[in-house]
């Protein structure tokens, strides 16, 4: 391993990594893209379609043909105004998804170099935390970026309270590991008696 002259080989190897960037989910725009290639795809096979009868190929009529006819010497009405009106709109829906801004994924963990987790894993984890504390038959967790809910079964109506505490309590505990510790709710449920 080469080092730079005066600097020892330790003096290197502790020189942090540059952060990574965040990963981005797929955006609206993905889904908007596949939906446009299968427009195109159809209009294709309607062409390849056409030609073929020209070239008589296939019997039939041009199908580009019949709606050119049909639409030959049509003046404007109001639903075409209309039709206007809701491409006009649809444009500036498809622009504002172009230069949207991707959701983010991951999040960070307390460390010197850029390590992630994603919302799944901390769902996971949170999950366990509850699924640990004394009183808790059965606990379902949503997680996102800013927030952790956990709903819980208890089995003590008497001792819900202090239940739920301890469950924010070991939530909370499991997540701090993490840069922004989301915000943890928890709401429970009682299955048991007055225990």
């Amino acid at each position: 391993m080469s080092t730079t002259a005066g600097q020892a080989p330790d003096e290197q190897a502790a020189e942090p990594m540059p952060a990574a960037k965040r990963p981005v989910a797929a955006g609206l725009l993905t889904v908007l893209g596949v939906i446009w290639a299968l427009a195109l795809i159809a209009l294709a096979v309607v062409c390849v379609r056409d030609a073929l009868v020209a070239f008589g190929a296939l019997g039939g009529e041009p199908w580009i043909n019949s709606v050119t006819e049909t639409l030959d010497g049509l003046s404007a009405t109001r639903w075409m105004y209309l039709i206007g009106a809701v491409c006009v709109v649809l444009g500036l829906f498809l622009l504002v998804a172009a230069v949207k801004p991707r959701p983010r994924r991951g999040i960070h963990l307390e460390a010197d170099t850029t390590v992630l987790v994603s919302t799944s894993a901390v769902r996971r984890l949170a999950s366990s935390a509850a699924g640990e504390v004394d009183g808790v038959d059965k606990s379902s967790v949503t997680a996102s970026r800013k927030r952790v809910t956990v709903d819980a079964a208890v089995l003590s109506t008497a001792r819900a309270e202090e239940v739920e505490a301890n469950i924010s309590s070991a939530v909370s505990d499991r997540l701090s590991a993490l840069r922004e510790n989301p915000q943890v709710r928890v709401r429970t449920k009682s299955v048991g008696g007055d225990l």
